[in-house]
């Protein structure tokens, strides 16, 4: 049923991380153990899935290696998370929605370890292992944005996410 409504509702279903494969109904959840802050940040401006998907150019797209990214988690490899940061659908989304890439950039220049568009957009997620920097982050994007919110991803527990408030 939950695949009927939509690709990625069976995975947003489950609070756990999953390795996704289909187009979303195949779901393999694994533990994580590589603890780390994200800050979510969304811009005003949305992006349509289908047109970023239409104005893709797939003779320049990377595909990013997700199982690289699944054993960086399941080992305590925080620089194999940041190193297997990708998204194909930055350079469209980036095209449609110039402040997503702004957003980034930004993010990136505070000093986050790693950066990256979530999915067909807009979110834009940035990773660190330093609170005061989670902080620092939320308090400069927060008038740049529709949406801003401060999670942990912690190891080892049934419920890996803790959500701060603003």
């Amino acid at each position: 049923i939950a695949k009927k409504v939509g690709a990625d509702v069976p995975f947003c279903l489950r609070s756990r991380p999953a390795f996704v494969t289909g187009i979303g109904e195949n779901l393999e959840h694994f533990r994580v153990h590589t603890p780390f802050y994200l800050l979510l940040v969304k811009p005003y401006k949305g992006v349509s899935t289908k047109v970023a998907f239409e104005t893709l150019d797939f003779s320049c797209a990377e595909h990013p290696d997700c199982r690289r990214m699944r054993e960086a988690l399941i080992g305590n490899d925080y620089d194999g998370v940041l190193q297997s940061l990708g998204n194909t659908l930055e350079q469209s989304a980036f095209k449609l929605v110039p402040q997503i890439a702004t957003i980034k950039q930004e993010l990136l220049a505070l000093g986050f370890d790693g950066a990256l568009m979530s999915g067909s957009g807009s979110t834009v997620f940035a990773l660190t292992r330093d609170l005061e920097l989670l902080e620092k982050g939320a308090a400069a994007m927060r008038k740049k944005a529709a949406f801003i919110r401060k999670t942990e991803l912690r190891p080892q527990e049934e419920f890996p996410y803790k959500r701060y408030d603003r």
